[in-house]
């Protein structure tokens, strides 16, 4: 007998072979030997060969077959037969075309019993539903398998696969086929092309996590290889970038062929956001596929498709080793909590004390390491008579806002969706507040500068002039160094941390930096002129043009001292030098008036960091207006000034920093302004926002503040302000870590990012803690150990109990003068 049927039609699964046999000994029994025996060798036929394919996938039969299959002749004479004749013989006989037509031909219903359907129970409902959708599934599947074997093998063929890739990949197609487990994780950690493309969501990293855990076992347990995550980058065909490229520039014009309501115009008028982002898949391959075999497979795959493809990395999952380097810095870590263990222990012993005893330098410094003495010291609340309060303000909001726009533009570009959303925000106003939140940075130069000149002022003229040239500057590198050489240590040991896709693309790339350039971020003044891409602790630029702009500040502090219009003078020269130095760079480089940095630009925006931001010549201006207002608020503190004066300074004052803040606004959106306007913001923006806030200074300072001094001065800022220079250093090292381990895309919207940040400064302050702990406060205490002031071999406190806490008290102008005030980040109020 012929069978119509498809191959799947011919056995059936195990449970219904055994109904299929019972129906059969029935018919036996009721007397129709011959026509029972035939349909019991069809039946055993078919346990057979089901048998025989369990066997083929190590699989187990879910129930022990009759001892009548090992006695059927059929099954005997056919144990060795190859899998070719069996798959020829299930199509020789077709059991449900047997009984349709044996039930046709016969008269009488009783010859032939009928089975006995039984009221089955929800669970074997549910149980024969997903049984037949794994048949679904499996018939799906080798139907496409089928039609898709004979493109991969000509494409294996033509890219010249390794052996050890051809043959885990056809395990892998053998696995699907067979719906193991591994072959479907690994199928499923791999990413899809993404929904919205179109708005500018180009990434799919796939499950990072899940590709790395695969494991193919064979028949001994063995591992023959595992899962190897591999980032692949494609972007579209375009033309070289030019120099400048805004959103509204156009790179890709196909208005000659394409319709102007077409998908593919819709593509072109944002294929300037190529040359910022590609489209980045994160795909799960077998492990012995190596970059070279899957960067051909990707050529081939898009030879005909206008798609360049890369493959960035594979990585697999393997036991993380420390190094040498890594060693040595977890032991300095671990030498430096020692130290704050015992210099605890000494202070709190002496404390109980009912009198404080003198002491040897060894246990002084110790003590310096004590986290009561240094606890005391951060969380001390007190006002002075300088009314410098607002200085804690200034600094403590200025941080925020820094934060705040670091969370918006320097996530990893790839890690954005719906980048399209960046574009609209461009057209928001009131987004210019982190769109050119740059000039904020200048804030701190001029609160750097009032303090250098209103300290060492003051010491000039009780000195008649002259200046301690190496305690000035050494005091200023003991100020910086040691919490530089912190954020260092902790850079070497973030790999051990943690991974993820972009991991390696952030950690990876910071860390590598530090490990070639570590020398050039502890000498501290060359870190401003290293290239954007190669420097370590990027954020640190700021504190390198500091140290630069500190250095010359002498050159007019000096003069200011003995001849104030000289002073005065000297500065208005080197500014105008300076802003002249920006105007012929922005003019010979075809610059920007300033970063603009939420375009499709990435590599111009380095170029304009490298050559105008980093560098100290342009703050310059901002320095000196810093200069300027200590010099007037230490000798014309108590200047008279009309309400009338008042009010037009404040004006002026919130004019010139609403103009800076928001003149960038059209430039933003991609009209950019005409080369005088353009030179002329570039030389002046930064000079006009020093001038705005040291106007808010001098009025708080001078008394006349009212709310805004209040305000300015809340207590809550004080210990904030003190921790402003740790939480400056270690932001950029959380948000690097926090994009590392990203999973998922981050849509660019603003309440998300704004969740971001609350996240990233409260983590920030958080670890500021301990690192002042650890990196600054102890070094500062150090130095008053080892470098006395006034010259004395050792200086004795003023102490004064607090509870069961020692803390202690300091004149003001010996704070102010000698201390640890004379830079933007510590007032000790």
């Amino acid at each position: 007998m012929e069978t119509s049927g498809t191959e799947e039609d011919w056995c059936l699964g195990q449970e219904e072979v055994m109904e299929w046999r019972s129906f059969s000994l029935l018919v036996k029994k009721k007397g129709k030997k011959k026509q029972g025996s035939r349909l019991l060798a069809l039946g055993d036929n078919c346990i057979f060969l089901w048998q025989q394919v369990a066997s083929e996938e190590n699989t187990q039969l879910s129930e022990p077959l009759s001892p009548h299959v090992e006695s059927s002749s059929y099954a005997r004479n056919n144990r060795t037969a190859s899998s070719s004749t069996l798959a020829a013989r299930r199509t020789q006989q077709n059991p449900r075309s047997w009984v349709q037509q044996h039930r046709a031909t016969t008269n009488s219903p009783a010859e032939v019993p009928a089975i006995k359907v039984m009221n089955k129970s929800e669970s074997e409902i549910v149980h024969e539903k997903w049984q037949l959708f794994e048949k679904t599934v499996k018939k799906i599947i080798d139907g496409r398998m089928k039609k898709a074997l004979p493109m991969f093998l000509r494409m294996s063929s033509d890219a010249k696969l390794s052996g050890e890739c051809q043959k885990s990949i056809m395990a892998l197609v053998n696995g699907v086929r067979s719906l193991k487990s591994w072959a479907f994780r690994m199928l499923d950690a791999s990413a899809k092309p993404p929904s919205g493309v179109l708005d500018g969501t180009l990434t799919d990293f796939g499950d990072y996590d899940q590709c790395l855990a695969v494991e193919k076992l064979d028949n001994k347990k063995k591992v023959q290889f595992t899962g190897q995550y591999c980032v692949v980058e494609a972007a579209p065909i375009l033309p070289s970038k030019p120099h400048r490229v805004q959103f509204k520039t156009v790179v890709l014009d196909v208005t000659n062929f394409s319709h102007p309501d077409s998908v593919l115009s819709d593509f072109a008028s944002n294929a300037n956001m190529f040359y910022l982002m590609k489209l980045r898949l994160g795909l799960c391959l077998p492990s012995t596929c190596s970059i070279s075999d899957v960067q051909e497979v990707a050529k081939l795959a898009l030879k005909d498709v206008p798609l360049e493809a890369e493959i960035l990395r594979c990585e697999v999952k393997e036991p993380y080793h420390l190094s040498n380097l890594q060693i040595a810095v977890i032991c300095i870590l671990g030498f430096l909590v020692i130290l704050v263990i015992v210099g605890t222990y000494i202070d709190t012993s002496n404390r109980f004390n009912s009198k404080i005893k003198e002491s040897g330098i060894v246990t002084d410094s110790l003590k310096c390491f004590s986290v009561n003495k240094n606890l005391a010291k951060l969380f001390r609340i007190s006002q002075s008579k300088e009314n410098f309060g607002v200085l804690n303000g200034m600094r403590v909001l200025s941080m925020v806002w820094i934060v705040l726009s670091h969370t918006y533009g320097f996530n990893h570009k790839q890690s954005y969706g719906r980048m399209k959303n960046a574009q609209g925000a461009l057209e928001e106003v009131t987004f210019g507040t982190i769109i050119n939140a740059w000039v904020i940075v200048d804030t701190f130069f001029v609160l750097g500068a009032f303090l250098v000149a209103h300290s060492n002022l003051k010491a000039l003229d009780k000195k008649n002039g002259r200046l301690n040239f190496l305690r000035y500057y050494l005091h200023r590198i003991w100020r910086l160094t040691p919490p530089v050489a912190g954020v260092l240590l902790i850079m070497f040991i973030l790999p051990l941390l943690g991974s993820g896709p972009l991991w390696k693309d952030v950690i990876g790339k910071q860390v590598g930096n530090c490990e070639k350039y570590w020398w050039q971020a502890l000498i501290i003044p060359i870190n401003t002129w290293t290239h954007f891409e190669e420097m370590c602790l990027l954020h640190t630029w700021y504190i390198a043009s500091d140290l630069h702009l500190y250095c010359v500040a002498p050159l007019i502090l000096i003069p200011l001292c003995k001849w104030p219009m000289i002073g005065f003078l000297v500065m208005l020269f080197l500014t105008v030098c300076c802003m002249g130095i920006v105007a012929a760079v922005t003019i010979a480089n075809d610059l920007y008036p300033t970063l603009l940095y939420f375009t499709p630009d990435e590599k111009f925006t380095y170029f304009l960091s490298d050559l105008v931001y980093f560098r100290p010549y342009p703050h310059m201006g901002a320095y000196c207006v810093g200069l300027a207002l200590g010099y007037f608020v230490l000798n014309h503190r108590k200047i008279n000034m009309k309400p009338a004066v008042q009010v037009l300074g404040w004006c002026a004052a919130i004019a010139c920093n609403l103009a800076v803040l928001y003149g960038a606004y059209e430039w933003n959106r991609g009209n950019l302004p005409t080369k005088v306007v353009d030179v002329t913001y570039a030389m002046f923006h930064r000079t006009a926002w020093a001038f705005g806030i040291a106007w808010v200074i001098f009025i708080c300072i001078t008394g006349r503040g009212g709310l805004v001094n209040r305000f300015l001065s809340w207590d809550l800022f004080v210990p904030l302000g003190r921790l402003s220079y740790s939480t400056y250093i270690l932001h950029f090292p959380v948000l690097w870590v926090r994009c590392g381990l990203r999973r998922q895309l981050l849509h660019f919207h603003h309440y998300d990012i704004f969740y971001e940040f609350l996240a990233t400064l409260f983590l920030t302050l958080c670890l500021a803690v301990t690192f002042h702990l650890l990196f600054e406060a102890p070094f500062l205490n150090l130095e008053e150990v080892w470098f006395p002031r006034h010259g004395k071999s050792k200086e004795k406190e003023k102490r004064i109990e607090n509870g069961t806490t020692i803390v202690p008290v300091a004149k003001m102008e010996d704070v102010v003068t000698n201390g640890h005030t004379a830079d933007v980040f510590s007032v000790r109020l």
